[in-house]
């Protein structure tokens, strides 16, 4: 029985089966070691976005991507901190499609898409988003701006979602110790003062 040794259209050379029978290379092994020395060869591959900053202030975590080509970064701050065994809601400040900061709330666990959702700073008024057809709830624009400033001067931030097919409400508490930092590293981009 012959065993040919190829990769699609390219067969290996008569060097590199020679080389892969004296080091006991199986095919497939001599196979992958002539793929990679094809994909090393004058193919570009343009680099990926990489981690460019990840900060942690309190409650609050910054993390920030930073493109090759761009060379711009891209910001996004989250709280709290994911906790898969106990899923309530999740508050990320990102930018949006416009360039401005946009708010948006996950909720986890059996919500009434219909329904509201609040975000509350300390004792003062209520901001309300409703899902979009998305199922998204955001804040966008001078309501974002609005609740930013809020966050930046408050202490604890109340998300009330809805849950079941009663509506009941579930609330789920941040503090905002640290969120002055994380937000002024990530509107400065991930760039440390």
């Amino acid at each position: 029985m012959r065993v040919r040794y190829s990769l699609g259209p390219r067969p290996l050379t008569f060097r590199q089966r020679r080389c892969a029978r004296r080091r006991g290379l199986r095919p497939s092994v001599a196979a992958l070691l002539s793929l990679s020395a094809w994909l090393a060869g004058p193919l570009a591959v343009p680099a990926a976005d990489y981690l460019a900053t990840v900060g942690r202030f309190g409650d609050w975590t910054v993390t920030c991507v930073k493109g090759s080509a761009a060379g711009a970064s891209s910001c996004a701050m989250e709280a709290p901190p994911r906790d898969l065994g106990n899923p309530a809601a999740l508050l990320e400040i990102r930018v949006g499609t416009d360039g401005a900061p946009e708010i948006s709330v996950d909720r986890f666990g059996n919500v009434a898409p219909d329904a509201p959702v609040y975000l509350r700073i300390d004792a003062g008024r209520p901001f309300r988003a409703e899902a979009n057809a998305a199922g998204d709830v955001l804040w966008q624009g001078a309501d974002a701006d609005a609740v930013i400033a809020a966050l930046s001067a408050g202490d604890i931030l109340v998300i009330r979602a809805f849950t079941g097919d009663a509506n009941r409400p579930t609330d789920a508490e941040i503090a905002l110790v640290g969120f002055r930092e994380a937000y002024r590293l990530f509107r400065d981009g991930g760039t440390a003062p």
